[in-house]
């Protein structure tokens, strides 16, 4: 600790580092393809254009992807087609939230509702309100309440 009268003082705090803790026996969501031999398929729902190329691009080398920029769009979709091992969704979008769009597919899909990981660029209530619920999971990095989600996914197989 450092104090200058009428300037302020000035703590420094000294943390150990450490690595994370190894988790065994944890349940792991089904991010490897469903089928051997075939690819996995990731959905990745944002309104966003740029950045659903972005992360199309990151993900090619390991994954189909396929992208979409509506909620609605997304929902007619996986309504069609609940072959995809990952489901990117973003939480804030103008037709449909990420929110609606899990629930309307988990209702008529409910095995497609481990498979959403949601994600957003929003850093205000609006945002905090759509944290997943009934078994979603927020996006590695993602700012979430303590309690909410059920962690990061897996690493792809």
């Amino acid at each position: 600790m450092q104090s200058n009268p009428g300037r302020g003082t000035t703590f420094r705090v000294t943390l150990p580092v450490q690595g994370a803790p190894e988790v065994k026996d944890a349940p792991r969501p089904p991010l490897a393809a469903s089928e051997p031999g075939r690819r996995p398929r990731v959905l990745l729902i944002d309104d966003e254009a740029h950045l659903g190329v972005t992360l199309s691009v990151g993900l090619r080398q390991e994954a189909d992807v396929a992208s979409v920029h509506s909620g609605s769009e997304a929902v007619r979709i996986l309504l069609a087609d609940d072959g995809f091992d990952l489901i990117l969704c973003d939480l804030m979008m103008p037709d449909l939230t990420g929110m609606d769009v899990f629930e309307q597919v988990g209702r008529e899909r409910p095995a497609l509702r481990g498979r959403f990981v949601f994600m957003t660029g929003g850093r205000g209530d609006g945002a905090r309100a759509q944290v997943p619920r009934a078994g979603a999971r927020p996006a590695p990095g993602q700012a979430v309440p303590s309690g909410a989600g059920r962690g990061a996914p897996a690493p792809w197989s």
